[in-house]
């Protein structure tokens, strides 16, 4: 059962009986001349459902990741549907990139995935998503969620802010190209529901994010504490906001990309474990595990 743990779908996967098991595909009429799959990918897809749905109690519940080919996710939402409706402690799975838009073809993806995957640790919504992303502030569909991604959206900051607030276990936020998280959205306000105190902040394209609202959330001691990753699309606005931050601060990485702008000021920032183009780390978690790595390494 422990190989159950982590399901990778592949295109191609190398098997010493690969040659022997051609040879007999090619007896059976809906596979290729050669004896290949036409899509092998889809046809493991289809297995791997088989095999749970005939015992969902014993296989079904063991399966925390699953990853798939984007064609896959892309294509053929219908089979996985089918195949996550009875994995109830899936953790993470490879969702399409317009998962949470109205599209018609992920309609029936989305509500297994809304109704059967309840200890999802990561979601990502991207443009065209923004009612599904607000309405997480009051259905609490994910309570587990850990790792939330936002990408390209127009939400109001403060609807916004009720959705982070109600993600209790929210530990990392990567915000790209959204114009709309702006310095209001992190404030600390008693008017305001609470933010939690993250582990990781990659900000990227959000000029309304400016060094007054990074300052206000770094003033936190709860902040200050948990904070590990710090990521800026500009230099200078996370430097000044890292001058803030106090002595025994947690922060091991502090990034922003782009050539140099001068000496950075050691004696008014905190020391850091490494201070560069710093990787997102639970993101790299996830990555690693849909490249087939341990999934009991990462930091889940």
């Amino acid at each position: 059962m422990v190989l159950y743990h982590s399901v990778r779908i592949d295109m191609v996967h190398y098997c010493r009986l690969e040659a022997h098991l051609a040879e007999k595909r090619k007896k059976t009429s809906h596979l290729d001349r050669n004896g290949i799959p036409t899509n092998p990918a889809l046809a493991r897809l289809r297995l791997f459902r088989r095999t749970v749905r005939e015992d969902p109690i014993r296989i079904g519940k063991v399966v925390q990741f699953l990853k798939t080919p984007f064609m896959i996710r892309e294509s053929w939402q219908v089979e996985l549907a089918q195949t996550i409706a009875v994995l109830p402690n899936l953790q993470y799975v490879d969702l399409p990139e317009r998962m949470f838009t109205d599209e018609p073809n992920n309609a029936m993806l989305r509500r297994e995935v809304q109704v059967r995957c309840c200890k999802l640790r990561k979601i990502a919504y991207s443009r065209g998503s923004e009612c599904w992303l607000v309405g997480l502030a009051s259905q609490q569909v994910w309570l587990w969620l850990e790792v939330l991604e936002l990408n390209s959206l127009d939400v109001d900051p403060l609807a916004m802010r009720a959705v982070l607030a109600s993600l209790t276990r929210l530990r990392a936020l990567k915000v790209t190209k959204t114009h709309s998280f702006s310095d209001e959205l992190m404030a600390f306000d008693d008017g305001l529901p609470p933010l939690v105190a993250l582990e990781e902040l990659i900000l990227k394209d959000t000029p309304r994010m400016t060094t007054v609202g990074l300052i206000k959330y770094l003033s936190s001691y709860e902040t200050q504490n948990a904070l590990k990753v710090l990521t800026r699309g500009h230099g200078r606005p996370v430097v000044a906001a890292a001058r803030g931050l106090g002595s025994d601060t947690k922060l091991e990485d502090l990034g922003f990309p782009g050539k140099g702008f001068g000496a950075f000021p050691e004696r008014e920032v905190a020391s850091t474990a490494s201070i560069g183009e710093a990787e997102d780390v639970a993101f790299r978690d996830f990555r690693n595990a849909r490249r087939g790595k341990n999934p009991n390494q990462s930091r889940l």
